[in-house]
């Protein structure tokens, strides 16, 4: 479906349901049309193509890595970090 312009003055015609009957109407003049059938329109839209921000595969063949593991701490540790503590504080 088309975008709608009043024949009259060239604006968008706006759908309104003021009487409880739908229709076609213009905010600037007394223009209205009546809507008699359902109307559905449907659009297909392309992908956008997107340029690979950090250089694709073969930049990441050239960067830095290490062979490290992490720790893998006993479960009786605790670690303590005061901003939990500040954002526990909101919570409450």
């Amino acid at each position: 479906m088309a975008t709608l312009f009043c024949p009259s003055c060239s604006n968008l015609l706006i759908i309104s349901a003021e009487t409880g009957v739908n229709k076609w109407a213009c905010n600037t003049c007394p223009y209205e049309f009546p809507i008699t059938k359902q109307m559905t329109s449907r659009t297909r839209l392309n992908r956008k193509q997107t340029d690979d921000v950090l250089g694709g595969e073969e930049m990441w063949k050239h960067a830095d890595s290490t062979a490290g593991e992490l720790p893998i701490l006993p479960s009786s540790v605790v670690i303590h970090d005061p901003r939990l503590d500040l954002l526990r504080s909101y919570e409450l």
